[in-house]
């Protein structure tokens, strides 16, 4: 077998598995495209892969289009954690909010209560 067409088995092994059309591979290696995956579907050992640059470079391509960066990761959580702390800070200044609102209630509530009080014994003093 020559070097170009076990390139070429190599090539088309990607091709099946991004398809999800594999011939030897496990069902498993179908989700993620992998060297072994790769080398398995094309029948090739894995060592035989790294002897060949272009599909190295192809299945970096595609390990770099499927699998997101770890910067990418940060920064997901970074704009997720401040969501987070954004939605804290609004969730105590309602509840700050709302006490100093049940505290003016009761303020109110109590001044009723005395007021009518004051009523039912002047009324009683009037007997």
């Amino acid at each position: 077998m020559s070097s170009t067409s076990v390139e070429t088995a190599f090539m088309m092994a990607i091709d099946r598995l991004l398809a999800r059309n594999v011939l030897k591979a496990n069902s498993s290696d179908v989700s993620k495209i992998s060297k072994s995956a790769v080398a398995r579907e094309a029948g090739h050992s894995r060592t035989t892969l790294y002897k060949y640059p272009n599909v190295l470079a192809r299945l970096k391509s595609l390990e770099a289009t499927t699998k997101p960066s770890k910067q990418s990761k940060i920064v997901r959580l970074r704009q997720e954690n401040a969501r987070l702390e954004q939605e804290s800070r609004m969730a105590r200044d309602l509840m700050a909010t709302m006490l100093l609102q049940m505290r003016e209630m009761e303020r109110q509530t109590a001044s009723r209560i005395r007021q009518a009080v004051r009523m039912t014994q002047a009324e009683g003093s009037d007997k």
